[in-house]
């Protein structure tokens, strides 16, 4: 998705109506080292381009806005965020690659009437619990009467287990 900007427009957007007057300034103190900062730490950055039309200045041009390109840049892409966006999609909340164990998800499901949105909200916690506890199933099973008795829910079984894992 590209965005087509103003110089006005931008100039509004971060609040520079009195500063910058010339459009080499701006290009120079912000777009450059704006462009600079993200691509040598975001993962996410942009690429930009004139926008201009005939003028009788003198080169022949005006410029009149700006086109923003996004660019994403793999290398600076934080890995433990990038797991836990991947842990946290919906898709597949059971089978391989690093799963939950489909009687762990049917049991979460089923006998905890957890939503998929639930479970991928804590499934790293239960990823965690499924390698660390021998029968995660046995335990949420002991957690859930527990919860019963008190009057407890969903919230108090998630922290049951992350207490039972340390």
């Amino acid at each position: 998705m590209n965005l087509l900007c103003s110089i006005e427009e931008f100039r509004k957007m971060f609040s520079l109506e009195k500063k910058f007057k010339a459009v080499a300034d701006i290009e120079r103190f912000v777009l450059e080292v704006a462009q600079k900062e993200l691509d040598e730490s975001s993962p996410y950055s942009f690429t930009w381009e004139r926008q201009e039309v005939s003028s009788r200045g003198c080169n022949g041009k005006k410029v009149v806005g700006y086109t923003f390109y996004p660019k994403f840049i793999q290398k600076n892409k934080d890995p433990q965020l990038e797991k836990k966006e991947l842990q946290a999609k919906v898709g597949n909340i059971a089978g391989a690659y690093g799963m939950l164990d489909r009687t762990v998800s049917d049991y979460l499901l089923y006998n905890l009437n957890m939503t998929k949105e639930e479970i991928n909200a804590n499934k790293a916690l239960f990823l965690t619990a499924q390698q660390t506890l021998p029968n995660l199933v046995e335990h949420l099973a002991d957690l859930r009467e527990r919860a019963a008795r008190s009057g407890k829910g969903t919230g108090w079984i998630i922290n049951g287990l992350k207490g039972k894992i340390k």
